[in-house]
């Protein structure tokens, strides 16, 4: 301890001077108090410490941060821990028996490839939760993944390790973004995680972060805004779901005095909702018109309701095209209930020059 801090130290407390006003009997425990305070923030230094322990921390990320609500079911999450590992899972011991599935080890112990991928157990999996999910989300599998920078751990150099887990969804359509938690187990020897940068077996804290499932953008696309067509002919155009339904979903067509559409309306699955359908549209007389369309009927009013805005087709319709035949010497007169025969031809003589 340095001259300066011992004497800070044994100063006596000084009494009031005669001509101070009087003061509380704690006044001078409080002014020792107020001393020995100052002295505590430099207090290591004084007593020759160099440095302060401070305590580990450890987080976790995951990858992706976001899933489309359309991809959810099936879809992989790569868990990151940061400052920690997850067990590699060596010989034997508690992490072999209980958190890798026995398929992994060979015959005399230890992990058939100790540096690659190995599945977690059923008992391991379970160590890796879903908070804020919703109904029908489950983790269907998992994975520790190969080892990766070396790190030093139980009394050797190995490899840190994330892993993988993947996701099966079987609940209905997810009409909001859905924030949810995952939940790595640490804390204690059949947990999934240890320290990173120490030996031995200490673990983290449980760990835990978030990703956000993207609701799926519900809606009917349709190939057209507008089209034209002439007066007793047809054009085409298709219409698809954005995104699956739970149930059918009947989309109709209507149309205006100047044009026809057919079929009236067409039939969405859950299994062909991605396929575009067709409508056709005839012309039946000059002008313009809309096509419109409408949810007819829902097993799936969540996503697709039949208040559901679907845009129209404009449709403009041109008359028929008429075909007019002139006689060669201009006019032709005929006698009363009688007819005549028109021949087209080119003007050229018949049969044409070969050229």
């Amino acid at each position: 301890m340095t001259g300066t801090a011992w004497r800070l130290l044994r100063s006596p407390l000084r009494p009031a001077s005669p001509s101070s006003p009087p003061e509380s009997s704690d006044r001078p425990v409080a002014g020792g108090l107020r001393r020995l305070a100052a002295l505590l923030p430099v207090l290591p230094l004084l007593l020759g410490l160099s440095t302060v322990a401070q305590a580990q921390t450890a987080s976790l990320v995951l990858d992706p941060t976001e899933i489309q609500a359309a991809s959810l079911n099936g879809a992989t999450i790569t868990l990151i821990p940061k400052n920690s590992t997850f067990l590699g899972g060596g010989g034997g011991g508690v992490i072999g028996s209980l958190n890798i599935h026995a398929d992994e080890y060979k015959a005399g112990g230890g992990l058939k490839n100790p540096t690659g991928e190995a599945r977690f157990s059923a008992a391991g999996l379970a160590r890796i939760t879903l908070s804020g999910a919703p109904a029908g989300l489950t983790i269907a599998s998992g994975k520790l993944l190969a080892r990766e920078q070396p790190h030093s751990h139980g009394g050797g150099t190995k490899g840190h390790r994330s892993a993988e887990i993947t996701l099966a969804y079987s609940g209905p359509a997810i009409t909001v973004d859905d924030p949810v938690t995952v939940t790595v187990r640490g804390g204690n020897d059949s947990g999934l995680l240890r320290w990173g940068d120490q030996d031995g077996n200490t673990s983290p804290p449980n760990l835990s972060a978030d990703f956000t499932i993207r609701a799926a953008p519900h809606g009917v696309e349709v190939s057209r805004e507008s089209l034209s067509v002439p007066e007793n002919q047809g054009a085409t155009y298709t219409v698809v779901l954005k995104s699956q339904p739970s149930g059918n979903v009947v989309i109709s067509a209507t149309s205006g005095a100047t044009a026809t559409v057919s079929p009236g309306a067409r039939t969405f699955t859950s299994s062909n909702w991605s396929t575009p359908q067709t409508f056709t549209v005839t012309g039946q007389g000059a002008g313009t018109t809309s096509i419109g369309h409408a949810v007819q009927s829902s097993a799936d009013t969540a996503a697709y309701p039949t208040s559901l805005t679907i845009p129209p087709v404009a449709v403009t319709v041109s008359s028929a095209p008429t075909a007019t035949l002139t006689p060669s010497n201009g006019t032709t007169t005929l006698p009363e209930g009688a007819g005549v025969t028109f021949i087209p031809c080119c003007r050229e003589p018949w049969p044409p020059t070969r050229r």
